[in-house]
This record gives C-alpha cells, sequence and structure tokens, in this order.
C-alpha cells in the first residue's frame, strides 16, 4: 500500500492554540477555553485541563471517585473490582507501579478497562496516594515512594 503525500499538508504545531493556519491570514488563533481546577479531598480529585502539556490535545473535565465512597459503591462491588484489576495487572504481568484505568458497573464491580499507563505521572489529579492512603491499614506517602524504590533496586540487582 502506497502512501499519499501532498505539500499541501502541514505537520501538526506543537501548540495548535497559539499558532494560525499558514493559509487564513486574518484568522485569529484559538485560545483554550479554561476549565477550573477543583481540590482534591480524600475521595474526589478532579483532573487538571492539559493546555499546559502541548502535547496533550484534551481538555480533561470528569471526577475521579478513588476510591469510591460506600453510598456509590458497595464494599463487596469493591473488592470484585480489586480482584478483576488485580487479574488484569497479573496476566499485563505488571510490576511495580502502573495505572490502570477503568470504567467501573458500581453494583456488580465489574470493570471495562479504558488504558493501561505502565509510566503514570505524579501530578496534583494522581490518584495513587489518595487509594494507598484508604487502603486498611494506610499506606502513607514515605511508604509507598519507598517501597517503588526498594522494588526497583532488587529489579536491577
Amino acid at each position: 500500500m502506497q502512501a499519499i503525500q501532498s505539500s499541501s499538508l502541514w505537520p501538526s504545531p506543537v501548540d495548535p492554540f497559539l499558532k494560525t493556519i499558514p493559509q487564513f491570514t486574518n484568522v485569529k488563533p484559538l485560545r483554550p477555553k479554561r476549565t477550573p481546577f477543583i481540590s482534591a479531598s480524600s475521595t474526589t480529585v478532579s483532573a487538571p485541563t492539559r493546555e499546559k502539556d502541548p502535547k496533550k490535545r484534551v481538555v480533561i473535565t470528569g471526577i475521579n471517585l478513588t476510591p469510591p465512597p460506600p453510598s456509590i459503591m458497595s464494599t463487596a462491588a469493591l473488592e470484585r473490582c480489586k480482584k478483576r484489576i488485580e487479574l488484569i495487572a497479573n496476566t499485563l504481568q505488571l510490576e511495580g507501579f502502573s495505572r490502570i484505568d477503568v470504567f467501573v458497573h458500581a453494583d456488580t464491580g465489574e470493570v471495562l478497562i479504558i488504558k493501561v499507563n505502565t509510566v503514570p505521572r505524579m501530578t496534583p489529579s494522581t490518584v495513587f496516594i489518595h487509594q494507598a492512603l484508604s487502603e486498611q491499614p494506610p499506606l502513607y506517602p514515605q511508604y509507598f515512594f519507598r517501597t517503588l524504590l526498594d522494588l526497583a533496586s532488587e529489579r536491577s540487582m
């Protein structure tokens, strides 16, 4: 199969909101709409807008409930969800630190995988710390990161 090439195709700009389209000189650049940031609490975290990261062109406005409060998801459904995600992680042979984004049916705990991220970022919207603190007993950030460093150290030897 042969690819079609054209000189009229322009490469995607690093920041599409700040650059005008070359063919139209009278068009003003688009400015991203600012989405308010919702501060994190123990159960809700809002994903910040991605406008500061030129590689990300999607603005996320959803709210993660992690862990979901008992008023939304029963303990039994949450345990089924955790077991299914553990099965997914083991099947994919994930080790150490990764994030699996899923949709969860609140009544049954059934999961639908969105994506698996083996190199997740630590940002204000990161849910790892909230999830770790909700475990019994709580897994505090310093222990969480120390455990990750120990695992990485063992693996490199």
